[in-house]
């Protein structure tokens, strides 16, 4: 009862800051429209601002402190959790990155914002978001932090990668969150800087950036080869996070945060996209 009537006189409100933020933000000439968008502020942005991924039947969002579970809508809760262990929290550790979903599990990087000195990687219970474990991810192949996983379901590991200038990915367990080593990425005239989050889809790793045109860059797991798949062109001052891949009945592959201009929001943008236009050179 009391819910209903928060939510009643919330929505209200919510609803003006998102017209504020949406007014607020200039458009690029050369946006690429999205299929739709759904736009959070406040608390929803707070709880939404750095990670995505599903199963397929629910989102999970992760913000600097929290991991939440909703409905495909991404609204509707489910259950939320401030989800940094209390033993990293001590440690300084301040920043959950971008997430990523393998088998009823949900995994995470998280770090201490700034000395990049305890950087975690963790593994969550996707139905109760409780964390199961964590180890500590070698810094000297983190510079500058871990601020994404991606699961690869083909092969039980985890990836993830430096902050600047990414030449190779870093792998882990799955199953211990041990280091496992390396995968090289093939010489490319492409710089990856800024990766915030992706998902592997069909053999291809895609990555979103927060930087230039908010790149989303296509991985080819078998031969490292990486190329240019979107720029979204977002306007300006906007922050480019994570981002989850599937086929969507509207339509809309890529499903990508950003953190809005004005920075009492974010927004899910649902983009349309045709992997085969995707062009290799590497057999």
């Amino acid at each position: 009862m009391i819910t209903s009537v928060f939510r009643k006189i919330l929505c209200p409100i919510f609803a003006v800051f998102v017209l504020i933020m949406n007014f607020s933000e200039k458009t690029p000439e050369n946006f690429v429209k999205p299929v739709r968008t759904e736009s959070f502020v406040l608390t929803d942005a707070l709880e939404r601002g750095q990670g995505v991924t599903t199963d397929g039947k629910y989102y999970y969002f992760s913000g600097n402190y929290f991991l939440i579970k909703t409905t495909m809508n991404g609204f509707t809760l489910i259950r939320n959790r401030e989800a940094i262990p209390f033993e990293l929290l001590k440690k300084g550790c301040d920043h959950i990155g971008g997430i990523s979903y393998l088998d009823g599990y949900i995994y995470a990087s998280v770090e201490d914002s700034g000395s990049f000195q305890n950087l975690y990687l963790l593994k969550f219970d996707a139905d109760t978001l409780r964390c199961v474990k964590y180890e500590k991810m070698p810094s000297e192949y983190h510079e500058k932090g871990a601020p994404w996983v991606v699961a690869d379901s083909g092969n039980g590991i985890i990836y993830s990668a430096r902050c600047d200038d990414i030449q190779e990915m870093n792998m882990y367990s799955s199953d211990s969150l041990k280091f496992l080593g390396t995968f090289p990425l093939s010489k490319t005239s492409l710089r990856l800087d800024n990766i915030q989050g992706g998902e592997i889809y069909d053999n291809i790793m895609y990555l979103s950036v927060s930087h230039g045109n908010h790149e989303i860059y296509a991985v080819n797991m078998k031969t490292g080869e990486t190329v240019l798949a979107l720029s979204r062109n977002l306007p300006e001052k906007s922050e480019g996070e994570d981002m989850t891949v599937f086929h969507a009945s509207d339509g809309s592959f890529f499903h990508v945060l950003d953190i809005g201009s004005v920075r009492v929001g974010c927004h899910l943008r649902h983009y349309a996209f045709d992997p085969d236009t995707i062009k290799w050179s590497l057999s």
